[in-house]
């Protein structure tokens, strides 16, 4: 099986019954059509082609065509008064083929109101229709008893509404289920037109009336739709539409009010009378007039070469998806799987090596994992390959080509995560900081960028201060040094010395200086070489952009590039120029230093004849060499000193950038926070600035360790600073009225925090104070929850988050009992998953049950492996009997529970 074929194709068969092959991805939205009719109905126009010798098929062909054409997937043949067994079953097995349903039906003319009532009356074929018994056609004999003309649309049966309700009831005993609409209830022969309100008021009344009676066909006026629903109790059944078609032409056509067309679609996840009652029944999530189109990106399968599922494909769903089992059945395994292929990161308390286990168990070495992730909004499918123990590779899956460094689940498939047992860090030091991480960090990434370049400029700075600071605590020294120098010369001088060795003197102050020149011009070229080598090639991507938007300004930003380029070659040029006048100083020194030894004789000749037995004309020589050398590294300190005060200048203006951007974070957070905070949500954030102060204490501790400062001091300091910035505008000695000075005043402990906070100031400047952030759950703190009242509120204000694509969970009701699951997780859950993808992994019937579950996954461990899982809607018959068997303790255990549950009503 290649496994870059389209996922449609390459995901396997999960249930044997070819009646679940067009939901493989579990439940659909289709258009139905609940009023068709044949050329078995006298109303029909009957083309003479289809009744040729040898062309009884084409009818039904032609049928069938039609129907794919007016992309309708479910029908109910619903002739008037009569039923054909044997084109019903023609055209059903054709239609089954183009992934195509129709029910069996009829539409009964029920003896009743001024012109009949008629009613479409669709029929379960498993139950109606078994092996050589008809009991639709019973059923209809007993209706048109001693009734002649039954074909024809005027005939009326003779029984009424509720003698028609009573037969069905009277077959559902014996195991033949049924439902009803109610045909073109406005026009003639239609429930609203025949009936007055008084009557319509007491069907209403009628139990067998709301339990048979699940839609109404072509509604159209709300003032009586108003006036129904007012008769009826306020309670409306199902809307629905069918072409009541005439012709072949008109099979599936969408009748049209002002000029609209009127359509119906289910959401089915079977092909079943089970599965279009339930949906009926269910009609304000599964019926619509226009199907909910799924506009984020969704996870469609994953494809799994070698390991325990090799060869296997794993669809999923666009909405909810629920991986079910026993505990110990490989639900957690799957899921960290999922998460695993996808490239999302298990980054939470709980032990990482153990979901990495489950995941390494899963796929063995060499394991490979292929995702498919369809993005509707750009018709656009992703793949992800996936090795384990190898990173993730993304590709287009339309043209294979490879997308490196993409990040699928941030910047397509944004994904909100948390494995088994991360909810219990609910209400955890740093829980809720982390959580809000976690919802907005995306959103923060180009400003978290800046502020990251901000730290590398910042601590870059600090250290070519700490370089300049022990570059300068020499100059005191030097001073000294000099002054002695000095004060030795002047001795020589009140000799004389200093004339008669002057022009030795010259020599050596002439060769210090050439050398002091030539040394400063190659450390120049050096710096520069360095510069020009940070900025090499970087003009080249501006000179060769273009985009015809914005043409005329970009040919001018074309033009400075190629100038500023040609400024760097210039300077590239100028070092090497910088290099050679370096080397042309160097050999003017040596010119010096030569003559220098050329006259070396003279110069001993002169200090021979100076005769002062107190004075040793050598330690003249290096005095004035040392004074020399002292003045020159002076006059070089002196310019480090100006670099010095550059320096803290910059640092001070880089420490405010990083405030601001700090300050604009946080705003942009606020910001969000707020917008939830106006929704109707029963979590609520409180943000303030910088405000963890236990966060800054515990941190600062640590920084402070072996000081001997205590907690009470630092304590003090954390209360009365903001963070280590303000700290930093006070630790000057000359700052002697700040607070600082206060807290820490009298011994020792000033200075020793204040060299402390030097050393680590690298670190501590680009400190961040951590936001306080308080959840509150219906107006209490979390912490002072339960964790099962916590964990229901986080669920809740996740579901409620804006910009996630996919949602996944693992066994939240470890940490939520059954009523909040209901009550709270699951009505949220059911309204969102139009719009998100979620995947939970639960052994909680709730989820999948009462969350009407699109794709249920059901796993099983056998012989140390995971087996491939059984997949499909609730819809389907296989996915019920594992619900009962897996979540629920088998059928009996089921039916215990119910008869004690219906005890307790009582």
């Amino acid at each position: 099986m290649d496994p870059l074929l389209p996922t449609r194709q390459l995901a396997p068969v999960v249930n044997s019954d070819s009646s679940t092959l067009p939901f493989l991805n579990g439940s659909e939205w289709i258009r139905a059509d609940f009023h068709l009719h044949t050329r078995s109905d006298r109303t029909f126009t009957n083309d003479p082609a289809w009744n040729e010798t040898g062309k009884e098929g084409l009818f039904a062909a032609q049928y069938v065509a039609q129907l794919k054409a007016q992309q309708v997937r479910l029908g109910a043949i619903t002739n008037h008064n009569f039923f054909d067994t044997a084109e019903y079953k023609i055209l059903a097995k054709l239609a089954k083929r183009e992934s195509i349903c129709l029910l069996p039906g009829v539409e009964l003319s029920i003896n009743d109101g001024g012109n009949g009532i008629h009613a479409l009356i669709l029929f379960d074929p498993k139950q109606w229709l078994t092996g050589e018994m008809n009991y639709i056609e019973s059923f209809l004999t007993v209706a048109f008893e001693n009734v002649p003309d039954q074909h024809l649309e005027e005939t009326r049966c003779k029984l009424n509404l509720d003698q028609t309700l009573e037969k069905l009831a009277d077959n559902r005993k014996h195991g033949r289920d049924s439902l009803i609409v109610m045909a073109h209830v406005e026009d003639r022969s239609g429930l609203w037109a025949e009936f007055s309100g008084g009557r319509i008021e007491s069907l209403g009344k009628n139990p067998l009336f709301k339990d048979s009676v699940l839609g109404f066909q072509k509604v159209r006026t709300n003032s009586k739709t108003a006036n129904v629903k007012q008769w009826l109790g306020n309670r409306l059944p199902c809307f629905v539409e069918g072409s009541d078609c005439k012709s072949m032409a008109e099979v599936g056509q969408a009748h049209q009010q002002s000029g609209q067309e009127k359509r119906c679609y289910l959401k089915i996840g079977e092909f079943s009378f089970a599965a279009v009652k339930f949906a009926l029944l269910d009609y304000k999530e599964r019926v619509k007039n226009v199907p909910p189109a799924h506009k984020r990106p969704y996870l469609e399968s994953i494809a799994f070469t070698g390991g325990q599922l090799a060869g296997y494909t794993l669809p999923f769903n666009a909405s909810l998806n629920t991986l079910i089992g026993v505990r110990g059945s490989g639900k957690s395994s799957m899921f960290e799987v999922i998460r695993y292929a996808l490239g999302v990161s298990s980054d939470t308390k709980a032990d990482p090596q153990y979901k990495d286990g489950l995941v390494k168990r899963l796929l063995g070495s060499g394991g490979k994992t292929t995702v498919r992730v369809f993005d509707p909004q750009h018709q656009k499918t992703y793949r992800i390959e996936r090795i384990f123990g190898e990173r993730a590779d993304v590709y287009d899956d339309a043209t294979n080509s490879h997308l490196p460094n993409f990040n699928l689940t941030g910047d397509v498939l944004r994904t909100l995560y948390f494995g088994q047992k991360d909810l219990v860090e609910i209400g955890s030091e740093g829980f809720s900081q982390g959580l809000i991480e976690r919802f907005f960090g995306e959103r923060l990434k180009p400003l978290r960028l800046k502020i990251t370049e901000q730290y590398q400029r910042i601590r870059g700075t600090v250290r070519e201060l700490h370089e300049l600071d022990l570059s300068l605590q020499v100059r005191e020294s030097l001073h000294e040094d000099l002054a002695a120098v000095e004060h030795k010369l002047a001795i020589f001088r009140e000799h004389r010395v200093d004339e008669k060795l002057s022009r030795q003197v010259s020599f050596r102050q002439d060769l210090a200086h050439t050398r002091q020149f030539a040394s400063s011009v190659a450390e120049l070229a050096q710096r520069l070489d360095e510069v020009l080598g940070d900025y090499q090639g970087f003009t080249d991507k501006y000179i060769s952009y273009t985009n015809a938007e914005n043409a005329a300004v970009l040919a001018q930003l074309q033009a400075l590039a190629t100038q500023v380029q040609k400024r760097l070659t210039e300077a590239d040029q100028q070092s090497s120029a910088f290099r050679e006048e370096a080397q042309q100083a160097t050999a003017l020194a040596e010119i010096i230093d030569r003559g220098y030894e050329a006259l070396k004789d003279d110069f001993a000749e002169v200090q021979r004849q100076i005769a002062i037995p107190s004075l040793n004309t050598s330690d003249y020589l290096t005095l004035t060499n040392r004074a020399a050398a002292l003045t020159a590294k002076l006059q070089s300190l002196d310019a480090t000193a100006v670099r010095q005060v550059a320096a803290v200048a910059r640092l001070q203006g880089e420490l405010k950038l990083l405030k601001d951007f700090w300050h604009q974070e946080f705003s942009t957070i606020k910001t969000a926070v707020q917008a939830l905070n106006t929704r109707n949500l029963p979590i609520k954030i409180k943000l303030d600035f910088k405000a963890n102060k236990l966060r800054f204490l515990t941190d600062l501790t640590q920084y402070m360790r072996g000081t001997g400062l205590t907690g009470t001091h630092l304590k003090k300091i954390t209360d009365s600073y903001s963070d280590p910035l303000a700290l930093y505008d006070d630790l000057p000695e000359t700052q002697t009225s700040s607070e600082l000075h206060r807290i820490l005043s009298g011994g020792t402990l000033l200075a020793k925090f204040r060299e402390q906070f030097l050393t680590r100031q690298e670190d501590l400047l680009v400190y961040r104070v951590p936001d306080a952030c308080v959840l509150e759950y219906k107006g209490t703190e979390l912490s002072q929850l339960s964790l099962g009242q916590r964990a229901s509120g986080i669920i809740l204000f996740l579901l409620a988050l804006d910009g996630f694509a996919l949602f996944m969970v693992d066994q939240p009701e470890d940490d939520l009992d059954n009523q909040s699951i209901y009550q709270e997780v699951v009505r949220e859950l059911v309204r969102l998953k139009s719009e998100t993808q979620f995947v939970f992994a639960t052994h909680n019937p709730n989820i999948p049950v009462l969350g009407d579950c699109e794709q249920v996954i059901s796993c099983r461990y056998s012989k140390n492996q995971l087996q491939p899982p059984v997949t499909g809607s609730i819809d389907s018959d296989k996915i019920r009997d594992e619900i009962v068997r897996v979540m629920e303790g088998g059928a009996d255990a089921f039916r215990r529970r119910h008869e004690i549950y219906q005890l307790w009503k009582h």
